[in-house]
């Protein structure tokens, strides 16, 4: 898993958003907000965590179950990859 080069994320007072730098702003020309939750999950990836890692520290963070940390993590990298700032490895 990785975030595509030219997406960063930044803090926006209290508020945390995805923008694009360099080429990157080519193709997607916007800001996406994220929540603690997308943060989280952010971060984790950035960090260079794999699939199975991520599921079981989102788990771990949120106090709930692997299937509903699989499924958050599903929804949210499948928002990701509209935008081109995610690519599956």
């Amino acid at each position: 898993m990785k975030i595509s080069e030219g997406y960063e994320i930044r803090q926006v007072g209290d508020e945390f958003v995805v923008i694009t730098v360099g080429d990157a702003t080519k193709t997607f020309n916007g800001m996406i907000k994220l929540n603690p939750t997308g943060v989280y999950i952010w971060n984790k990836i950035k960090e260079g965590i794999d699939s199975d890692h991520l599921v079981d520290a989102l788990a771990s963070e949120y106090n709930i179950s692997r299937n509903v940390a699989k499924r958050d993590i599903d929804l949210f990298l499948d928002s990701l990859k509209t935008t081109g700032c995610f690519a599956d490895l």
